[in-house]
């Protein structure tokens, strides 16, 4: 009988044992899921903010191809005046020359 008691005593203790490891694996599990969190939550942020730097990104090349644009137009325009402008210098060139011929 004493046998049988000295066995569950040890039996006892090997399954507290075994608990105790469990319950050490347990918490290495929460730590590791609780950094396993921390790491999605840092990789949402970082790609929150890299949709948003591509969102800027984007609205800069968009506003860099207006003013592109504008500019273009505003200097198509001005070389047009510039043609007009040089048109009329000649113009004005040959009536004064007719001018000072006739006189």
């Amino acid at each position: 009988m004493s046998d049988t008691i000295e066995s569950l005593k040890r039996e006892l203790e090997t399954q507290k044992m075994i608990i105790k490891g469990y319950e050490k694996v347990l918490k290495l599990n929460e730590k590791e899921l609780a950094n396993a969190d921390e790491i999605i939550k840092m990789y949402e942020s970082i790609m929150s903010y890299s949709s948003q730097e591509l969102k800027n990104a984007q609205e800069t090349v968009k506003a860099t191809d207006i003013v592109a644009t504008i500019s273009r137009d505003e200097l198509l325009t001005a070389l047009d005046k510039i043609k007009e402008l040089e048109a009329q210098n000649r113009k004005l060139r040959t009536e004064a020359l007719n001018l000072n011929l006739n006189s």
